[in-house]
């Protein structure tokens, strides 16, 4: 879909002001999100197992229209380190670091976190829209939902599931699960019951995840070493907000950015909005 590619950064030579000023335009009005540099990482654990998710989420084009797009994700399952994370965004900085092969398309609009668990506590890593190796970071208490296991079964790639429904963080989840596959741990933060999450649902359908392959694997599980801001959860919501109800003041830097929108080549001004509908309600 032609307006779901990010568009390039454009340096544009002439000066104004006694500056040069970067163009960036935009297909979404999504925060967009730009490849990182990998190239400095710690090991945290082995994987053992990987889980290869489909994840559905909303998305608005610069037509202001309503529409869906997706992501594949990837859960390597350690001896005590869980990672998860998209395998577009980990394809282009791979591309960006080492010049391996690009098999994702370019877009601006996959999902820019990555989540770890150990031993009891999620960190989460957040990239900074607009920015190339800036992450926001923070860690809480693993929380599991109160789920209610019912008696409905599903097959999902080959494996026996049972459904389980609860809410978490202002959203009803039906998920289903697989006690053949004994790992307490699922997609995003979804976790507690006594099998592997594959499948993930929002009760209004505006996010989902579901397993489309399971592998052995013995990756190392790493964490790039990015310039990293430490802030706490409530922080992060509060800045993310802010994010969407002024991003022109937090991203025109002053001047020096001038973001258009790159179908009609319009300027996004100061009362430039987005839509915020996080995964996270409250």
């Amino acid at each position: 879909m032609k307006g779901l590619y990010i568009s390039l950064i454009i340096l544009i030579t002439t000066c104004y002001c006694g500056f040069a000023q970067v163009a960036v335009g935009l297909h979404s009005t999504q925060l967009p999100y730009f490849p990182f540099n990998i190239a400095k990482c710690e090991t945290l654990d082995s994987a053992a197992v990987s889980v290869t998710y489909k994840a559905t989420y909303l998305d608005y084009s610069v037509k202001d229209e309503e529409t869906k797009v997706d992501d594949i994700m990837c859960l390597q399952l350690g001896q005590n380190v869980s990672k998860f994370f998209s395998t577009n965004l980990d394809n282009l900085d791979r591309f960006k670091t080492f010049k391996e092969k690009r098999t994702a398309k370019m877009r601006q609009n996959y999902l820019p976190y990555i989540i770890y668990r150990n031993e009891g506590e999620i960190c989460v890593v957040n990239r900074e829209p607009f920015e190339v190796d800036m992450v926001q970071e923070y860690s809480e208490k693993v929380k599991s939902p109160n789920w209610k296991i019912l008696d409905e079964t599903e097959t999902i790639i080959g494996y026996d599931c049972n459904k389980a429904i609860a809410e978490f963080r202002g959203r009803e989840w039906t998920v289903w699960f697989c006690i053949d596959l004994p790992f307490n741990n699922g997609p995003w933060k979804l976790q507690g019951l006594p099998g592997l999450i594959l499948k993930a649902v929002d009760s209004t359908d505006e996010y989902s995840f579901e397993a489309i392959e399971i592998v052995q694997d013995t990756k190392a599980i790493t964490k790039p070493l990015w310039k990293t801001n430490k802030t706490t959860y409530k922080k992060w919501k509060k800045l993310d907000q802010a994010y969407h109800k002024s991003p022109h003041f937090y991203f025109s830097k002053g001047g020096e950015r001038k973001i258009f929108n790159a179908l009609t080549s319009e300027d996004f001004t100061e009362d430039w909005t987005i839509p915020y509908n996080p995964i996270e309600l409250e």
